[in-house]
């Protein structure tokens, strides 16, 4: 069965940071959670993990007044955590929930999402691994690394898309 979407408009979009009627209705309803319920968001993360992707949004939050909604990921099954610029109403960065891990993504000069973070648990091991993508391949480093690298990717982005 085909699935049909409906688009809202320009106010409805600046509203919920949505851009279909089923992601409103979701939001209405309570089913996606508000980006200020992070703790619902990584409600299956191991404390540990949990505590870090709160860090990572705390820096994104601290660089600039960027603007949160959460989506449903592409196929719906996972969530993610977008900040816009309000200025250019750009989706500039955003956050992807999955199952004990976060990935972080920020918008490129080529005006594509890149990943350029991640954060996970591995259960095997009983650890928290954090990586980044700075030369197309995942190095583990520290999470005061992992921050550095959102910190440089976001300001470039912001700097990048706003002139």
């Amino acid at each position: 069965m085909t699935q049909k979407t409906i688009r809202v408009d320009g106010p409805v979009h600046a509203e919920y940071g949505a851009e279909t009627f089923n992601e409103v209705l979701k939001r209405e309803l309570g089913i996606i959670p508000d980006p200020s319920e992070l703790d619902k968001l990584a409600a299956y993360f191991p404390p540990e993990l949990q505590d870090a992707v709160q860090q990572i949004v705390e820096i994104i939050r601290g660089i600039d007044d960027l603007h949160e909604h959460v989506k449903e990921t592409e196929y719906g099954d996972d969530y993610k955590l977008v900040f816009t610029d309000p200025e250019t109403g750009m989706d500039i960065a955003y956050i992807e929930f999955g199952d004990n891990r976060f990935d972080y993504y920020y918008r490129n000069t080529k005006r594509e999402w890149e990943q350029a973070a991640a954060g996970g648990y591995q259960k095997r091991n009983d650890e928290l691994q954090f990586g980044d993508s700075g030369a197309g391949t995942y190095d583990h480093i520290e999470l005061s690394d992992m921050k550095d690298t959102v910190r440089q990717t976001l300001s470039g982005a912001i700097q990048r898309w706003r002139d």
